[in-house]
């Protein structure tokens, strides 16, 4: 959804943010109503449980990415293919341990990731695909399930209170919560106004609504085809919209790509690491020469145009759709010196 209209950084991040973190907080209310409606908990007992879920959740987390992160930049494990492997074992022993503890499991695995991402530049790469390869499967098989147990007959008898449902969810409760969240946090009145809008939902929700179905709650079967409906349309109505709401609003931003700019590339044992970057339009290495944006603390080794391979020289000139080779000393932040470097963002050195 996102990709539908490229937002400034700032508020893009947020949109994120919020969607990744949304889900176990979900998770943790749907359990503890399910919970509520079998016993009878008292304010203790839900104040016990929320702490002990996002807290413990948060801690193991953290703990579990920190270890993890330090395996995977430490311990030679030769194929480069193993790396990845260790980072979804990591991820199962932060889940495992969270659940064992009575915390929250995703969240602790969601914190496990956002900690190795940013520790562990080295094999990103490798990692980040061969997640995405398990994510698009998984997504597969949850949206075959969920079409499975939805019948589209059942849905017109929940067409007005889901309507009404929507408006309140879009129109009253969210921007409540956008403004109570984030009205003291110097965002503008148009970025306010346009995350009020845009919430981001997916299928995690609709999961959730079989937790009652499942647990023989009475209404189980109306609160599945009521969410479902809910969810559809409000990512038909707001997802369609996020280009033209953001438009409107002036937060369109032509430079901001949802893609990364610069690529880590594991080359060994050694005290260097060599940094990709795809040169695209709306960058400011385009239709430069390499004198004029020289990156600090790099050196620009290769640039592969088309099928040839460049040694570049301070007059070369960079083309859209080239791939620039930079060598950089092997550091928490270079990544991201690369990529502020290509946006333009820092001060390039004296040829």
């Amino acid at each position: 959804m996102l990709r539908r209209a490229p937002l400034p950084r700032r508020l893009s991040s947020l949109l994120e943010v919020e969607s990744g973190a949304n889900d176990p907080i979900a998770i943790m209310l749907t359990i503890g109503l399910l919970e509520t409606w079998r016993g009878d908990p008292g304010v203790w007992d839900w104040a016990g449980f929320a702490a002990l879920q996002l807290v413990g959740g948060l801690l193991v987390g953290a703990g579990v990415g920190l270890v993890g992160s330090w395996l995977l930049m430490r311990v030679n494990l030769g194929p480069a293919g193993v790396y990845p492997v260790l980072a979804l074992g990591v991820a199962g022993m932060s889940y495992g341990l969270a659940a064992a503890v009575g915390a929250s499991g995703f969240l602790a695995v969601y914190v496990t990731g956002l900690v190795v991402g940013a520790r562990v530049p080295l094999h990103r790469r490798g990692i980040r695909t061969f997640h995405q390869g398990l994510s698009s499967t998984a997504e597969v098989g949850l949206f075959l399930m969920l079409g499975v147990l939805v019948f589209p007959s059942q849905l017109p008898g929940v067409v007005a209170p889901g309507l009404v449902v929507t408006v309140l969810l879009v129109l009253v409760a969210r921007p409540v919560a956008v403004l109570l969240c984030l009205g003291w946090q110097g965002y503008t009145w148009r970025e306010l106004v346009f995350v009020c809008w845009v919430g981001l939902r997916g299928a995690v929700p609709i999961v959730l609504a079989t937790f009652p179905f499942l647990a023989g709650y009475p209404d189980g079967a109306f609160i599945f085809n009521m969410v479902f409906f809910v969810v559809l349309v409000s990512a038909a109505m707001q997802g369609v919209s996020i280009r033209t709401v953001a438009g409107w609003l002036g937060l369109r931003d032509p430079s901001a790509s949802s893609a990364a700019v610069a690529e880590d590339v594991p080359i060994g044992d050694i005290n260097t690491e060599l940094i990709e970057v795809r040169v695209t339009d709306d960058l400011h290495l385009a239709g430069r020469q390499l004198r004029e944006v020289t990156p600090p603390q790099g050196l620009i080794t290769t640039i592969m145009r088309g099928g040839r391979v460049l040694i570049p020289t301070p007059r070369t000139r960079f083309r859209s759709d080239d791939l620039v080779i930079v060598a950089m000393p092997r550091q928490q932040n270079a990544a991201k010196l690369v990529t502020a470097w290509a946006r333009g963002e820092l001060e390039p050195e004296p040829v």
